[in-house]
């Protein structure tokens, strides 16, 4: 068994990829849907749409230089940072976007065939903004039971 602090280091580094995946997961769930929907996009549209994305892992990878996300103490207590709430923001515009998106879609199809496409998709994002929701309170009851041991 290797020290505390080597856990700690190891705990901060789960809750590192924890942020970096959610990052990356609701990023390319929005640029599959987005071009699944059918939107052309140019380059620099395509530059812009993954600008919140590159900031927010960003923001995780220097986190253990100045705690802007989170920092977790000697006690394996999580705390969070000012930037924390900044990165769900970003994960839950990028889940707010595909469901516009859909939605204008649907509206400006005539298709029943391509409408039922587009509310699948709208569906599908909704549940995975209540399943996100849900591992983001899981995170926190971890914190809680990590808290009490």
């Amino acid at each position: 068994y290797g020290k505390i602090t080597d856990n700690v280091n190891v705990y901060s580094a789960v809750s590192m990829m924890f942020h970096i995946m959610a990052s990356f997961t609701m990023y390319f769930w929005f640029a599959f849907t987005y071009f699944y929907l059918d939107y052309s996009a140019g380059r620099i549209a395509k530059l812009l749409i993954s600008i919140p994305m590159v900031a927010e892992v960003i923001f995780v990878l220097i986190n253990p230089v100045n705690h802007s996300v989170f920092y977790v103490d000697k006690n394996w207590i999580y705390h969070s940072g000012p930037s924390r709430y900044l990165l769900f923001i970003i994960q839950y515009g990028y889940l707010i976007a595909t469901v516009v998106a859909g939605i204008i879609k649907v509206g400006r199809c005539s298709d029943k065939f391509q409408k039922s496409r587009y509310v699948v998709v709208i569906m599908y994002t909704l549940l995975a903004v209540v399943y996100f929701s849900r591992l983001i309170r899981m995170h926190r009851f971890i914190r809680l039971a990590v808290w009490w041991r």
